[in-house]
């Protein structure tokens, strides 16, 4: 039972984080942008041109879903704030990676390879990885407070 509590909240937060999320995209997008205008890259708006190739950064490339779903996971599951904004930070770095590392790839001709491939299973296993520290942290101060 209570797993079903759980995944029920967790749906039922993931729709309106996700619109949270959506109404800052714009600013993210920026964010992802100022760190990438220190590569040698030449960036305009959302669009980065990379040795003749255009990379545009759109909702899903800023990680809004992976924002969201974390997000409402911490809510659902049991929120600390600690563990919210370790996690929020560790997927932008790791998505500003991700940018950067498809941006060499656009360089080497293997674009497709690591943005389809690599990269997807990466964010899976650190999703998976993410939700398991978090319930093992919850549950660790849960049994300091009993």
């Amino acid at each position: 039972m209570e797993n079903a509590k759980f995944t029920i909240a967790f749906l039922a937060w993931y729709l309106p984080v996700y619109g949270l999320f959506y109404l800052f995209s714009l600013p993210l997008t920026h964010a992802y942008m100022w760190f990438l205008s220190l590569t040698p890259w030449i960036s305009s708006g959302n669009t980065l041109l990379i040795d003749g190739s255009a990379l545009t950064l759109d909702t899903a490339c800023i990680g809004i879903a992976i924002f969201a779903m974390f997000t409402s996971f911490v809510i659902a599951f049991g929120f600390n704030f600690a563990s919210f904004l370790a996690g929020i930070g560790l997927i932008f770095l790791l998505n500003l990676l991700r940018i950067f590392t498809l941006g060499l790839a656009a360089m080497t001709g293997v674009f497709d390879i690591v943005h389809n491939f690599l990269w997807p299973s990466t964010f899976f296993l650190f999703a998976g990885l993410a939700a398991y520290l978090h319930v093992r942290w919850i549950r660790s101060i849960s049994k300091k407070e009993s």
